[in-house]
């Protein structure tokens, strides 16, 4: 399973889709922040938290259709949804 998440993970950074995410996540981050805390000039940070979960919510759905997409193009036997016997 750790050579599967290293695969992954290193496929991620060697593309731009990784830092792509991170820029999306980082600039969602970014917004949410002034406009939840420095607008109404407050320092309670529990609705930035809950609207940044939100938002990776959305966001890594795009990752795992990507790799199933990915997955399907190649014909390869799924690894992760396969049964062992």
């Amino acid at each position: 399973m750790t050579a599967i998440l290293k695969r992954e993970f290193q496929s991620y950074f060697t593309s731009a889709i990784g830092y792509v995410f991170l820029g999306v996540f980082y600039f969602f981050a970014a917004l949410f922040f002034v406009s939840y805390n420095l607008a109404s000039n407050t320092t309670n940070t529990s609705t930035l938290f809950t609207t940044l979960i939100l938002t990776i919510v959305v966001l890594i759905p795009v990752l795992t259709m990507r790799l199933m997409c990915e997955e399907k193009k190649s014909s390869a036997p799924s690894s992760c949804c396969s049964r062992r016997p």
